[in-house]
């Protein structure tokens, strides 16, 4: 039986979607894989046939996808979900972290890959620059219990929500001041921002905020929202993002508003799971038509979920990860 380790470059969404969750589920169906957050050593990793290791740009970690290669004696298979070489100032954060340097790594190891894992088309492109591997693209998926959860209403205003880090300021310039305007305009609804607060100088009767979970399975049964946001800048790098919150938002039966580009575009049922925003003041349109109509906005998560659970579970999906990892 192949044994396959993954390795994490963090316990966050990333981790969670690209290794824990396809990785349960592979255990669950009998497979020999086991996943951690520590760089690998021969002595714990024992008789492991292939190694999965996520976006690996440090030093150390380099030095051992460079040696592991060179003995031939594992299959290293790279995955990568994000476009490292056009991260965008407004995401001052990584844009610091994977600098010229870390970028170089990630090309040397890219390099030196049997396989490399990604998450879309446009993103596989991308890496093709830096690698003659063979590129297999493996969309992200949700787990089958989240089409089945019924989220809380804690709340007697109708909620309008957002999740995301701080990686997403630039993106919010997209939305927040039709958002602020509407909510002043509309006394019973509030917003519930997850994770980074983006709006702590508005006014406090607008919004209330929750940080994130420790755990991404807690992070996803807290959401709340009767509809949801995704606004998006039109750029090269998320040109390469994938559609994860809306299949998060619609497999919960939540309605989404989201920027028409990049990977809602293709997701997005315009009209139907959902709307999408060409010009900023749509979003004021949309939001003013879906938080007067409770059918409406019944009817759209309703369809959401269905489309999630037709296209986007895990459990229906995994042989795209069985295929790559265990063939």
């Amino acid at each position: 039986m192949t044994r396959v380790f993954g390795w994490l470059c963090d316990h966050s969404g990333c981790g969670y979607y690209r290794v824990k969750q396809p990785f349960n589920v592979l255990k669950s169906r009998g497979h020999d894989v086991f996943y951690d957050g520590s760089m690998p050593t021969d002595v714990a990793l024992g008789n492991v046939d292939v190694v999965i290791a996520q976006r690996v740009v440090l030093e150390g970690p380099t030095e051992w996808i460079q040696k592991t290669a060179r003995r031939g004696r594992v299959k290293i298979v790279l995955e990568f979900d994000d476009d490292l070489w056009n991260i965008e100032g407004s995401n001052s954060i990584a844009h610091s972290f994977f600098n010229l340097e870390m970028q170089e790594r990630a090309k040397q190891n890219l390099a030196v890959a049997d396989v490399v894992t990604t998450t879309t088309a446009h993103l596989a492109e991308r890496l093709s620059e830096y690698t003659t591997a063979p590129i297999e693209v493996i969309p992200n998926h949700v787990s089958g219990w989240l089409v089945d959860h019924e989220r809380e209403h804690p709340s007697d205003r109708l909620t309008i929500g957002y999740a995301g880090s701080a990686t997403h300021v630039g993106d919010w310039a997209e939305l927040g001041s039709e958002l602020r305007r509407f909510l002043t305009r509309v006394p019973q609804a509030e917003l519930h921002i997850m994770g980074h607060n983006l709006v702590e100088r508005w006014p406090k009767n607008l919004w209330r905020h929750s940080t994130w979970h420790g755990e991404i399975d807690d992070y996803l049964r807290s959401i709340d929202f009767d509809l949801g946001l995704a606004p998006l800048r039109p750029s090269l790098f998320n040109k390469s993002k994938s559609a994860l919150k809306a299949m998060e938002y619609g497999a919960l039966g939540i309605p989404i508003i989201a920027s028409n580009c990049g990977p809602y575009a293709d997701y997005v049922r315009h009209g139907e799971t959902g709307f999408l925003v060409d010009r900023p003041h749509e979003w004021a349109v949309y939001l003013r038509e879906l938080a007067s109509d409770a059918r409406l906005r019944e009817k759209m998560g309703a369809h959401a979920r269905s489309h999630v659970s037709a296209n986007s579970l895990i459990e229906d999906n995994i042989w795209r990860w069985e295929r790559v990892l265990l063939s």
